[in-house]
């Protein structure tokens, strides 16, 4: 995570702890969006293209993330469609005569979009936060130590994750050429190795923090509660979308 994007050299003139705030704003219109709110599901996914192309996020890692929303979402319909309906439920009729709940076919829906909107508020976010300066934003929000902390530690863990997804799929690419079928059944096979190295990083981690007498807290030197001002400009910036998201 740099601060070297426009968007991220125009946030950085306020505070981490501001910027935090504003992040929360954005991570929560994400939240709110809804596809029973069309208009303010459009406007911010509107917003966050924008944000997306100002930040100058990086395109192909939103799409990898995007994947997975789609093979969940794709899987959840799939249940949908087979599972048989509640009586008095109503059905929305899909492609070839199959009709699926209206209620879950919402929920799916919205989950699939509310990932999306968080897959790319988070590479706008990566963009305006250096690591020292993502900690100071969470040491400057009155959140409580261990959430913060646990906030912090994934994080910069994405990074080794995201180095060692590169190197399963350079490993793979080595080995020659593969069918779709035989990606997909190698794509779950990594997904269950890069779940084993996480947690064993994870307890890595742990271990080291507490030997080194680690108590839910990162101090720094220069952390300060964000200014009257900084706050006005954060809640302007990040209620935009929220207030879309949420009201249309």
């Amino acid at each position: 995570m740099a601060t070297v994007s426009p968007l991220g050299r125009s946030l950085s003139r306020i505070g981490p702890a501001a910027r935090g705030i504003l992040a929360l704003l954005w991570l929560a219109a994400a939240c709110v969006a809804s596809v029973t709110r069309p208009a303010g599901l459009l406007a911010t996914a509107v917003v966050a293209a924008v944000l997306f192309a100002a930040a100058k996020a990086s395109l192909k890692a939103a799409t990898l993330r995007m994947v997975g929303v789609a093979s969940f979402t794709v899987i959840a319909l799939a249940g949908l469609a087979l599972l048989p309906a509640e009586p008095g439920a109503r059905a929305i009729p899909v492609v070839g005569g199959v009709s699926m709940p209206a209620e879950g076919l919402v929920f799916v829906i919205d989950i699939a979009l509310r990932a999306a909107l968080l897959i790319v508020f988070v590479g706008v976010l990566a963009r305006v936060f250096a690591p020292r300066e993502l900690l100071l934003a969470l040491n400057g929000l009155p959140l409580p130590a261990t959430p913060r902390c646990l906030v912090y530690l994934s994080a910069t863990s994405l990074g080794g994750l995201r180095q060692d997804l590169h190197r399963l799929f350079r490993a793979r690419r080595a080995r020659g050429p593969i069918t779709r079928w035989q990606a997909v059944r190698s794509s779950m096979g990594m997904l269950g190795v890069l779940i084993v190295r996480a947690g064993r990083a994870a307890e890595r981690r742990a271990f080291a923090l507490e030997a080194r007498g680690f108590e839910d807290d990162f101090p720094t030197l220069d952390d300060r509660r964000p200014r009257a001002g900084e706050l006005l400009l954060a809640g302007l910036i990040g209620g935009v979308p929220l207030c879309l998201a949420s009201l249309l």
